[in-house]
């Protein structure tokens, strides 16, 4: 099934407003929804807040980050901060499509070279300009062997990476490789020459510049001012960490905490929103859950026995009843906001009477009646 994913709204307070479109785009994650109070309080930290941070937007989140660079982000509380303290040559569009970002257009002369032009408004953290020096050495550290992230991977057909000037870069391409565009979009730009010094004082050029890290507490971020698409709304913001479901809830309560993104089970969510205590905003997610099969299984080699499991598995109640509606049915890996979604796809229907069916002539029969406990099958679930 597909999950909601939510969108930041917000009713202005004392100086902390939102700026619902670039706070959303920032904050919002590949899950299920958000929630925000309808009046924001200013004190909201595990500790005193000194006045230079007063009306800031205090953000509850389930982890702390592995790593303050997000080049080495393997966990979604990484991942977050990342978009919020840098940027990229190319984002991602509602209909997950790249688009400009810090490149205003990305050229593709021939198959092995993509040319990406860079904005010349652009400052890092620090006050110092972007430019194509930067650019070049964030993905230079892909080629190097000697280097280690996530996504290298999504590197090894890229050759070289050159400056043509001070915002023109090329990549070359070993071989032709349509999708390379996309590889581009999760890597953060970083300052030339800064590689150890982004696991502790990350410098970007994203809405948010790093103040001051307290491990498994809270992470503070002030607006920054010259954001070539804009300065935040609000002053800045504490991601505070709160590991606990139940506890996340109650903080909302309470109005020590402003905001949570996609990190709330259904339940409590809807047990708030009941309350009347906060809003709730929803907008289509693009995650999924499903069950994957082992097709060496002796059971599941055979396609009757893995299509009675899609016959039989009610997709309208979990949504219903567990996800408590924060979801829809998915028909693949593409959400229908994405321009290759297809859909006019095989789909199950929930259809018990065809999966007992499939299960007989499979050679797997009911061994005590349809009343009895004994089941037809016995099968492992790792989650």
């Amino acid at each position: 099934m597909q999950n909601a994913e939510c969108k930041m709204q917000n009713e202005d307070s004392g100086g902390r407003g939102v700026d619902r479109a670039r706070v959303a785009a920032h904050l919002r994650c590949l899950s299920a929804f958000c929630i925000l109070h309808f009046a924001l309080l200013v004190s909201a930290c595990s500790r005193p807040v000194p006045a230079s941070e007063a009306n800031y937007l205090i953000v509850a989140q389930r982890t702390s980050p592995n790593s303050l660079d997000p080049r080495l982000a393997s966990d979604e509380a990484t991942a977050r901060i990342g978009q919020l303290v840098f940027s990229a040559l190319l984002s991602i569009g509602d209909d997950l499509r790249p688009r400009p970002q810090l490149a205003e257009r990305l050229d593709n002369p021939d198959p092995l070279h993509y040319v990406a032009h860079l904005r010349h408004d652009v400052k890092f953290h620090d006050g110092h300009e972007l430019t194509s020096r930067d650019v070049v050495y964030t993905y230079a550290l892909f080629l190097d062997p000697a280097y280690v992230s996530p996504y290298k991977g999504a590197f090894t057909a890229l050759r070289a990476v050159r400056a043509v000037d001070d915002y023109t870069v090329e990549f070359e391409l070993k071989a032709p490789f349509g999708a390379f565009p996309m590889q581009l979009v999760p890597i953060p730009i970083v300052p030339d020459g800064q590689s150890t010094e982004m696991k502790t004082k990350p410098i970007g050029t994203g809405p948010y510049k790093f103040v001051r890290y307290a491990v498994d507490d809270q992470l503070v971020l002030a607006a920054f001012a010259d954001y070539f698409e804009g300065a935040p709304a609000n002053r800045g913001l504490i991601l505070k960490v709160i590991p606990d479901d139940t506890m996340r809830g109650l903080e909302l309560r309470k109005k020590t905490i402003d905001v949570t993104v996609n990190d709330m089970s259904p339940d409590i969510v809807h047990g708030l929103e009941e309350r009347g205590d906060v809003i709730v905003e929803r907008a289509p997610g693009v995650d999924f859950s499903y069950i994957g099969v082992n097709m060496q299984d002796p059971i599941l080699r055979d396609r009757r026995v893995r299509y009675a499991i899609g016959y039989a598995i009610n997709r309208e109640a979990i949504i219903k009843y567990l996800r408590r509606d924060l979801a829809r049915p998915a028909f693949g890996l593409v959400p229908p906001s994405g321009w290759a979604f297809e859909p006019n796809v095989f789909t199950f229907t929930h259809d018990p009477a065809r999966a007992m069916a499939l299960l007989d002539e499979a050679g797997y029969p009911d061994p005590d009646g349809p009343n009895g406990p004994l089941p037809r099958i016995s099968l492992t679930l790792k989650i």
